[in-house]
């Protein structure tokens, strides 16, 4: 009995001191100015961000989980000027890893995820998260506001894109029939349409479509 006592007692200082290491391992390269954040696009890294150059960028942005301003930065500005520029191309899937190994992945049908991952860019932030949360949650933190905590991403190190180009499906009957992609459309021929301008209606008057 007392040897498995003191098995147990071992395992539980292991456990301590592993605990203790990663709090140090995370915590150290913010210290340092070391933490940085990784952006790849399609598998290619498009750009990397130190932890100074994320806080220039940062904004106080009101979260309703925590019931109280964060600093963050808005990811729609981390994509400008890269391969997965949201107002060039549709983002399909993007990909959040900590430096621990979790990853999550928003892309349309995985939980809670109904859209396409490009509509939910303008409510998705990198935290840049307070001294004293650090060794809970990490330098950097990934935040999509309004979807599942989940995807909320503690000890953020890369965020990875899968992108298509935007484009417009023809359907016939229920079934795809042609595609054009964007820059296609713009080498077409463009018609100008005038749509018709509702006369304003004065009070007790139905107003009357212009000729």
């Amino acid at each position: 009995m007392a040897s498995k006592k003191a098995a147990i007692a071992v395992v539980g200082v292991v456990a301590t001191l592993c605990v203790a290491a990663a709090v140090l391992y995370y915590v150290g390269p913010l210290s340092q100015g070391e933490w940085a954040l990784e952006l790849y696009v399609n598998g290619v890294l498009a750009k990397r961000f130190t932890m100074d150059e994320l806080k220039q960028m940062a904004q106080e942005v009101f979260v309703p989980e925590y019931g109280r301003n964060c600093t963050m930065v808005p990811l729609w500005d981390l994509l400008q000027d890269t391969p997965a520029d949201p107002d060039t191309v549709l983002v399909k899937a993007m990909k959040a890893t900590g430096s621990d190994g979790y990853t999550v992945e928003v892309v349309k049908g995985a939980y809670k995820v109904d859209k396409e991952a490009w509509f939910y860019i303008k409510d998705a932030y990198v935290r840049v998260v307070e001294k004293r949360y650090v060794a809970k949650d990490g330098p950097l933190r990934f935040v999509i506001l309004g979807l599942s905590e989940k995807y909320w991403v503690k000890f953020l190190a890369k965020l990875d894109f899968q992108t298509a180009e935007w484009g417009l499906s023809i359907f016939e009957n229920g079934e795809l029939t042609g595609f054009f992609s964007l820059s296609e459309l713009k080498q077409m021929p463009t018609v100008e349409i005038t749509c018709p301008r509702l006369r304003r209606a004065r009070p007790g008057h139905q107003p009357h479509e212009l000729a």
